[in-house]
């Protein structure tokens, strides 16, 4: 945003997608500049949610391709157990959501943007939760290997 582009921020917390929207822009007007911010609201957990989420995330990035193109995916979506665990520890639900959205989440959401940004951005999408897959724990290691496969692909 600083530098002018436009930004879609999506994340499962509406209200804090607004205020994150409000912030951006002020930040922008700030420095003299006026960006488009848009958002969209989506828990990666909601596995019956998805087709529905990625139908919208099309739309928006279909408007944004015509307008400018996308020139940047930073995708900060993920999980990891709230209290450092074994991973035979860990509960099916809890298991199933870090696989949704820890591989599921970031395979999806980078092939959905990634033809939009073919041959005209020299940059990977950007992925700053698999940092924890470079220095796995044992308390963390479902986490660490639900990121090392996507530090693989």
């Amino acid at each position: 945003a600083s530098r002018g582009m436009s930004v879609l921020i999506i994340s499962r917390t509406r209200e804090k997608l607004i205020a994150e929207t409000e912030n951006i822009k002020k930040h922008a007007a700030a420095a003299g500049q006026t960006v488009e911010v848009d958002y969209l609201a989506y828990d990666f957990t909601n596995a019956a949610g998805a087709d529905a989420f990625y139908a919208a995330l099309k739309e928006k990035t279909d408007v944004m391709d015509k307008d400018g193109g996308i020139g940047a995916l930073i995708n900060n979506v993920g999980i990891a157990n709230e209290v450092p665990e074994y991973m035979f520890m860990l509960d099916d639900t809890w298991t199933y959501n870090i696989l949704r959205v820890n591989i599921d989440g970031t395979v999806r959401m980078t092939r959905a943007i990634l033809p939009y940004m073919a041959g005209r951005c020299d940059r990977p999408p950007c992925n700053p939760l698999i940092s924890i897959a470079r220095a796995p724990c044992c308390s963390c290691s479902f986490t660490s290997l639900c990121n090392m496969y996507v530090c693989r692909r």
